[in-house]
């Protein structure tokens, strides 16, 4: 069996197509030495047709692109003789970077290793239907466990957040909803300040009266979380209407209240921009079903 397949599409006027196929599906498509130096050599080659107009390289199957250098074969190397991997790895990303022609990986599954460092040599990267998913997942999966591993990550401590003082509220409202919010985030373990140094996020409230009919008005407060770097991360927004001016002076408890219910919003919004979210759903997945 033949690790490497190309198949040449003759398209007549419009030139000729060349489709690589990493051919080693049983193994996830791993590419041994022999494998790569095949590999080159077949983009070498369907690089020299003048009447080539592209190349589609993918992996057999509907499991893998390529799975990275065969591990088996990776065993039985000598010392002072593992460097030809890396170097014919070299080699084949070379060879598509040379390509007179666009390269496309059609990403059909798994990436890892020189698989990726091959994808990325690529002048365009497609994922198909039954990859999308396993390629985030996977991905998605990397990441966590870099955040895991990393003392300053969300992941392993409290977030800083920055609560700015609200605006456009009549009475004592700007001073009132600022402290309720403030204490209600601390509440749910987040490390809240009032200036932006070292703060991971900003969050801010802004409150808007307008004068309907039957003399009443519509109240609407609109929390909003961005970055450190003002980067807009998430909404929670409250609506209601009440009588005209009967929030000219004292809010109180209805202060307290907005407070208690933007901050439950709130927290679920910085969870999510966290990870913790995400980390949860990763476990989850990974935990042996219940009995």
């Amino acid at each position: 069996m033949s690790l490497i397949l190309v198949a040449v599409e003759d398209r007549g006027e419009a030139g000729t197509v060349a489709r690589v196929t990493v051919n080693n599906a049983a193994e996830r498509n791993a590419l041994g030495n022999a494998g790569k130096r095949e590999l080159a050599e077949a983009i070498e080659h369907v690089s020299a047709d003048p009447r080539l107009r592209a190349i589609v390289l993918t992996g057999a199957g509907d499991r893998s692109f390529i799975g990275g250098a065969n591990v088996t074969e990776m065993a039985t190397f000598t010392h002072g003789h593992a460097s030809e991997g890396p170097s014919l790895t070299h080699r084949v990303c070379e060879a598509i970077r040379r390509a007179p022609v666009p390269v496309i990986a059609r990403v059909n599954g798994y990436c890892f290793g020189a698989g990726l460092e091959i994808a990325a040599s690529c002048d365009m990267r497609a994922a198909a239907d039954t990859a999308a998913p396993r390629v985030s997942g996977l991905l998605t999966g990397i990441r966590i466990a870099r955040d895991r591993a990393d003392p300053n990550s969300l992941l392993n401590r409290p977030a800083k957040v920055m609560v700015a003082a609200v605006t456009g509220a009549p009475g004592d409202g700007n001073a009132a909803l600022t402290k309720n919010i403030r204490a209600n985030l601390t509440e749910y373990g987040l490390l809240v300040q009032t200036t932006k140094d070292g703060a991971d996020f900003l969050v801010r409230g802004e409150v808007t009266i307008v004068p309907i009919p039957d003399h009443k008005e519509r109240v609407e407060i609109v929390w909003t979380v961005d970055t450190a770097k003002g980067e807009e991360r998430g909404k929670v927004a409250q609506l209601n209407e009440i009588p005209a001016g009967i929030l000219n002076g004292f809010w109180g408890e209805v202060a307290t209240a907005v407070a208690a219910e933007a901050a439950g919003g709130l927290n679920d919004v910085l969870i999510r921009q966290t990870g913790r979210e995400e980390a949860a759903k990763v476990d989850a997945a990974k935990a042996p079903p219940a009995k």
